[in-house]
């Protein structure tokens, strides 16, 4: 990829789409490498798969096996050393003669990535010539290719939608360097591509069919997004072949046959994983006083997925290796640690669910009926947390430096008291029980039958699509 490529003219050149049509949809996705982004929008390419497409997708290096696994055609983006943030630096200050912002996370690196990455991108997807592309929602590059080639779009939303008036200040909470160097890029890529482009969006590319990996009985405010634009799914579920932690998968199914409740903990694949080095403190200090609070509940048994870069003492024990520490924590006999696990299954078992609550892990835990204890670090996790105390489904603690609560003065005591509640007062899972019921109702329908409400939409969308088209054509005659 090229970090200051020149724009390719083909916004002006319709022809690579026009003519008879090959047999059946060629569709082509995109997406990021992070699991919470990666996940639903593999669970969507089986779909396609399943109702005929040929799927064509496009993302780094580290995501191609699994990707290939799902029966998609994988295509490179970037070489296999990508570095998003670093390729988005780079941008910075060779093509826009900036200095490097200090805030360089997810929602800028996007956008200033979006630069580097339009002229290879648009030239593959001209010679690929997709019936049309589907995105995650926090890839703009996607959303600004399907514009400026003039194809049917589909958004894949993780996250819950933002309402449009927090959407349109949404860049306000970075850095004068980093608004800055956003509003350079917009600029840019509009002048570039002759496109509308507003960087406040970077997180949220809302296309005419936006898929949202959630349920409206969920998310608070799902008013203001009307039905014929935002469509609810519910979880997306990949198979997440590679995630499973194949050395524990005895150890976890011992537990999930033992009888006695289970408490399944995970933080999420980002804070445990990615951003490890900036939030290891808050991580090395839950997991600390979470396993000695489990060494408190001998009745209780526990599954915890600690992530990638979490530092373990291991142990070869009846030909199995087992986790011995945690960060230098004991790991009592009623736990089992494993770097990942098949958290749709364990949650199947689970009386109560320790998560940062992300959105996708939010989304599984009301289709499980499971209470959740809330200890979120960052994002849209605090929000999600407090969603479930609202809805009665679960308490909450921050876990988050500056948060409501000191990560310090969450003691084991603590996360024991409020387990017991979860555990032992019916109201809670009553309330999950409920809210899951919804959930069902609302979103539960099979997958095959929303894929074919969503290529119903395609199809009336390529039509006035190729109305414009041929009327650049008459233009340019």
């Amino acid at each position: 990829m090229q970090a200051a490529g020149e724009p390719v003219e083909i916004r002006n050149m319709p022809t690579p789409f026009a003519g008879t049509r090959r047999k059946g949809r060629h569709a082509a996705l995109f997406n990021i490498p992070d699991a919470g982004h990666l996940n639903p929008m593999l669970a969507f390419t089986a779909a396609l798969k399943a109702s005929g497409c040929e799927v064509h997708f496009y993302s780094p290096t580290v995501t191609r096996e699994r990707v290939e696994a799902v029966g998609a055609v994988w295509h490179r983006f970037g070489d296999d050393n990508l570095d998003l943030i670093a390729l988005a630096k780079d941008v910075v200050v060779s093509r826009l003669g900036l200095e490097v912002p200090p805030d360089v996370v997810l929602p800028v690196w996007n956008i200033l990535v979006t630069l580097a990455v339009m002229p290879e991108l648009l030239a593959s997807l001209a010679r690929l010539r997709p019936d049309f592309v589907a995105f995650d929602a926090a890839a703009p590059w996607r959303r600004v290719a399907a514009e400026i080639l003039k194809l049917p779009a589909v958004s894949i939303m993780t996250a819950l939608p933002m309402s449009m008036a927090e959407r349109a200040v949404s860049s306000a909470k970075w850095s004068p360097e980093a608004q800055r160097a956003l509003e350079e890029a917009g600029r840019t890529i509009s002048a570039a591509y002759g496109v509308e482009f507003d960087h406040n969006h970077s997180y949220t590319q809302y296309a005419p069919y936006t898929i949202v990996a959630s349920s409206r009985a969920w998310h608070k405010g799902h008013e203001d997004f009307p039905t014929h634009q935002y469509h609810y799914w519910g979880s997306m579920i990949s198979e997440r072949k590679g995630f499973a932690d194949s050395n524990k998968v005895d150890s976890v199914s011992s537990l999930l046959a033992a009888g006695a409740p289970l408490v399944y903990c995970s933080l999420g694949t980002v804070c445990t994983g990615i951003a490890l080095q900036k939030c290891g403190k808050v991580v090395s200090m839950f997991y600390t006083n979470f396993l000695q609070a489990a060494a408190l509940l001998p009745d209780v048994n526990f599954v915890v997925a600690i992530g990638k870069g979490a530092e373990v003492e291991e142990s070869l024990c009846d030909g199995q290796i087992q986790v011995m520490s945690v960060f230098g924590q004991p790991v009592p006999q009623n736990v089992v640690v494993a770097r990942s696990v098949n958290q749709v299954h364990v949650l199947k078992h689970a009386s109560l669910f320790v998560s940062h609550c992300g959105q996708n892990s939010c989304t599984e835990a009301i289709d499980a009926a499971v209470p959740v204890l809330g200890v979120p670090i960052s994002g849209d996790q605090p929000e999600n947390a407090q969603r479930f105390v609202e809805l009665g489904c679960g308490l909450m603690r921050s876990i988050a430096e500056g948060g409501p609560s000191n990560p310090a003065d969450l003691t084991p005591e603590m996360f024991v008291t409020d387990m017991r509640r979860l555990l032992q007062e019916p109201g809670f899972k009553e309330a999950a029980e409920a809210l899951s019921g919804k959930q069902q109702k609302e979103t539960g329908q099979p997958i095959g039958k929303k894929m074919v409400d969503l290529l119903k939409h395609l199809d009336l969308e390529e039509q006035r699509l190729e109305e414009q088209r041929s009327g650049i054509l008459m233009q340019l005659m």
